[in-house]
């Protein structure tokens, strides 16, 4: 590179919302980025990734996608064509890593990353990863022993790292969360508003759900509703519903996010590590039904540390679907409480922090 103050970062990983505040912080200080990602949300399904909506086609940085195998805990054919696909990935991210030459590759977890880390390992190329959830996942453990540093963000994650090259640090949160821009299609109804959301691809059984209990929510309740958009044609399907009341939507822009937690009176979601923080960062009442084969079971320990503090209140996926609208309305009486109750979790306040940390984090010099 001809200018000795500009660095190319390449960054990676399933966690994409800290992967995006990083990414921008990086534009900002006139870094070069390279992303790889998914352009599928699943595998073999034709619904494209949010990461491949949101960066596929931007000018400012070089997009790449990836397809790679997961590993699976039990000995099986599937096992056999996973591994076959891991070996592919390594060696389409040794040739993404050969033309790109970064500086540094900067993982923020998952199955995907670890051929794109294990190629730059194997290249001379220094890893570095941050972990943001509170139980690490296989892939994110192997990645540790070849990254230069690791980064988490719940300091008793620290222990399933080498101690030497481990650092807590915190989790960075969207620029966006910052701006309210309200979205077009948004209308208010005059009922309260309960935000519905299944993570960055939505949720097929959340999606069931809902869809099971809309005329009883509708009575009393507007909902906008997260869907995703899976090969299940929950978003084409829901979307047929006449109710003013009640709005479906693919997938929520950044940008939009931050006005309709502040609107929402009530926040019914998943529980990755980002709307773990996010929830805290805006104070939010919430029903939380956790992924139930999440890694480490990490989204049910999110969710007991709310449901400890009388934040939230927690559905277990499976139970029944007249429990689900019941949990809905306790926690809906029970909003002021739930919100105030968010003073008891300043601990976890402290560690949501600006992308700037992690960059220091990074110890490279840009002279």
């Amino acid at each position: 590179m001809n200018d000795a103050k500009v660095k190319k970062f390449l960054i990676t990983g399933g966690h994409l919302s800290p992967a995006l505040s990083l990414l921008e912080f990086l534009l900002l200080q006139k870094q070069q980025v390279v992303f790889v990602g998914r352009r599928s949300a699943f595998s073999e399904q034709k619904d494209l990734s949010l990461e491949f909506r949101l960066l596929g086609h931007r000018a400012d940085i070089t997009f790449y996608t990836l397809e790679t195998g997961r590993f699976t805990r039990t000995l099986s054919l599937g096992l056999v064509r996973e591994l076959f696909k891991m070996i592919g990935g390594v060696g389409r991210s040794i040739s993404i890593l050969r033309k790109e030459r970064p500086y540094i590759v900067m993982s923020f977890g998952g199955y995907l990353s670890l051929p794109v880390c294990l190629a730059a390992f194997s290249l001379g190329i220094p890893v570095y990863l941050h972990e943001q959830t509170i139980a690490p996942g296989l892939a994110n453990k192997l990645i540790g022993f070849v990254a230069k540093k690791v980064f988490v963000t719940f300091p008793e994650t620290a222990g399933h790292f080498p101690r030497t090259k481990t650092r807590a640090i915190g989790m960075p949160l969207r620029r966006e969360l910052s701006v309210q821009t309200k979205p077009g299609w948004f209308k208010e109804s005059g009922k309260p508003l309960i935000l519905i959301l299944g993570g960055s691809s939505g949720s097929h059984s959340i999606n069931v759900l809902v869809e099971k209990t809309l005329p009883q929510l509708l009575q009393d309740f507007q909902v906008i509703h997260q869907t995703g958009d899976n090969a299940y044609g929950d978003f084409e399907r829901l979307s047929k519903q006449k109710d003013p009341s009640y709005t479906p939507v693919d997938f929520i822009t950044p940008e939009h996010m931050a006005y309709l937690y502040r609107k929402a009176e009530l926040v019914v979601s998943r529980i990755g590590a980002n709307t773990f923080f996010e929830l805290i960062h805006f104070g939010k009442p919430a029903v939380l039904v956790p992924l139930p084969w999440s890694a480490g079971n990490e989204q049910l320990k999110h969710a007991r540390i709310l449901e400890t503090a009388r934040t939230a209140k927690v559905f277990l996926q499976g139970q029944p679907t007249e429990k689900f609208y019941s949990i809905i309305n306790s926690a809906y009486r029970e909003r002021k409480t739930l919100t105030n109750n968010y003073e008891h979790l300043q601990r976890y306040r402290q560690l949501i922090v600006s992308p700037q940390e992690i960059y220091r984090g990074l110890s490279v010099e840009l002279v």
